[in-house]
């Protein structure tokens, strides 16, 4: 029996499937795409966060106005008070000051007339010894120091009012010299006033 020899009976050759070494594998842009997609996302997001800001504006665009209005008029009104208040502080500060200068005017003015009442009192009585006019100008300065400073409103009133009847009655003990009687080598009401008031002074003998 003949054997068939048709070539085309013959099985064909499998092919190799598998790739030459030296072939290049094929990307892989499954990554790629998705950072495409995350920076579409992110890209739609900013566009509909500009455009809906630009919406809000453009809603509230009058209330925006208004505030900035008021905003500017609060600023100015601000600024036209503290202009006032720095006016009246130095209008304040001014009077402040020509008061303490007449206030110390005037207590130089009381000063000036203590040393005076302790003049005339060396020369009306000769014969008195100087520490008691001493004593007496000082008695009227520390009086006269109190009812000037004194924070206690009371206080200085009631020092206020000794201090008057004391240059009273020295000018009273004065005036009596004055006239043709009989008189004391000593002020004698002035020495009482001070006595009455302090206590510590003895009785003039």
């Amino acid at each position: 029996m003949m054997q068939d020899t048709n070539p085309d009976t013959t099985p064909d050759a499998t092919p190799d499937a598998t790739p030459d070494a030296g072939q290049a594998a094929t990307p892989d842009t499954g990554r790629d795409t998705g950072r495409d997609n995350i920076g579409g996302y992110i890209a739609r997001i900013i566009y509909t966060l500009k455009t809906e800001s630009a919406a809000w504006k453009k809603t509230h665009l009058p209330e925006l106005d208004k505030l900035r209005h008021d905003r500017a008029l609060a600023e100015l009104q601000l600024k036209h008070r503290l202009a006032q208040l720095d006016i009246r502080l130095q209008e304040e500060c001014t009077r402040i000051r020509m008061e303490e200068e007449r206030q110390t005017a005037q207590f130089q003015e009381f000063l000036d007339s203590i040393d005076e009442m302790k003049a005339n009192m060396l020369t009306s009585y000769a014969s008195m010894p100087k520490p008691i006019a001493l004593m007496i100008h000082h008695h009227a300065a520390e009086l006269l120091k109190e009812a000037w400073f004194s924070q206690d409103t009371r206080e200085r009133l009631r020092n206020q009012t000794r201090f008057t009847a004391l240059m009273l009655t020295i000018t009273e003990d004065l005036s009596q010299l004055q006239a043709d009687t009989p008189h004391s080598a000593l002020p004698e009401k002035t020495l009482a006033f001070i006595r009455e008031h302090t206590a510590c002074l003895p009785e003039a003998g």
